[in-house]
């Protein structure tokens, strides 16, 4: 694990490069877009999705992620390797693919049903960001918009944690185990990510105003209930780990920020049928 003196010793390094200074003045909340929720929800008038998902082809490779870290009593880098935080959870046997994210888009909100989903809490440490919502921990959430979501470092190093996306802002964690909340208002996805220079972190937050998202289970499988009848889309979504173009620190050509290539996404449009249960098989990529 990487120490405070290690830790410090880095951020100040990457100064110019992990954090921008108008990132930590960016304070302000997002303005909403979200709409009533459940004001027509009729139970009656829904229907049912279930399937499975799964990886189509030969399974990937996902090799560790290096970083470097400077030496504490000598000059040069100490480098070292952390697990991909974007590796598929992909059974070698079934092919099945567990906690990936599964929504409906273009559901009126208005119609949906009321929102079911655990709170949302975010922790940065021990090389990495951990999403908590009810008794699942992993790395992504699913936040109701206008909702907070509790933040908190679980280490005593100096921790920044970064939303980008459809949610911008800098929550600096200058001691361990002091949570701070931030309302999450605009709808869409955050991407979180380490402004002290630990390139390779990442998690999401889907903001929505509907509850009709979820993870897939070990065996690939996800349902939504009640969902209100109509024309909607299944979207299937995975993050890629897939490295993209580095930003390097000038000086000592290390690696500021890991970026990533996009997503995987694979939409399927569906009719929703009064008191019917809808079945799909889908795989990826």
């Amino acid at each position: 694990m990487i120490g405070p003196r290690h830790l410090l010793l880095f951020a100040a390094l990457l100064s110019g490069c992990g954090t921008d200074p108008t990132e930590l003045a960016h304070t302000g909340e997002t303005e909403t877009r979200s709409t009533t929720s459940s004001a027509s929800f009729d139970p009656a008038n829904t229907g049912r999705v279930t399937g499975q998902l799964k990886w189509s082809g030969r399974l990937p490779d996902v090799p560790p992620i290096s970083y470097a870290v400077p030496k504490i009593d000598a000059p040069g880098f100490d480098t070292n390797t952390t697990p991909n935080p974007n590796l598929p959870q992909i059974n070698v046997t079934t092919q099945a693919i567990g906690d990936a994210v599964v929504f409906l888009r273009n559901v009126d909100p208005a119609t949906a049903r009321p929102w079911d989903l655990p709170p949302v809490s975010v922790s940065i440490g021990n090389q990495q960001i951990t999403v908590t919502q009810g008794a699942h921990r992993g790395r992504v959430g699913f936040v109701h918009s206008g909702d907070s979501v509790t933040m908190a470092s679980i280490e005593p190093t100096f921790h920044i944690l970064r939303g980008r996306g459809d949610g911008f802002f800098s929550v600096v964690f200058p001691s361990p185990n002091e949570p701070v909340s931030r309302t999450l208002k605009q709808t869409g996805r955050i991407e979180l990510s380490s402004g002290t220079g630990l390139s390779w972190m990442r998690a999401d937050l889907f903001v929505s105003d509907h509850p009709y998202y979820a993870l897939t289970d070990s065996d690939g499988r996800f349902t939504f209930d009640r969902v209100p009848v109509g024309k909607t889309e299944l979207v299937v979504w995975l993050p890629n780990w897939e490295a993209g173009l580095p930003i390097r620190e000038p000086e000592s050509s290390i690696i500021a920020r890991q970026t990533y290539a996009p997503p995987i996404e694979r939409a399927t449009p569906l009719t929703i049928t009064r008191g019917q249960v809808t079945e799909l098989d889908v795989s990826l990529p």
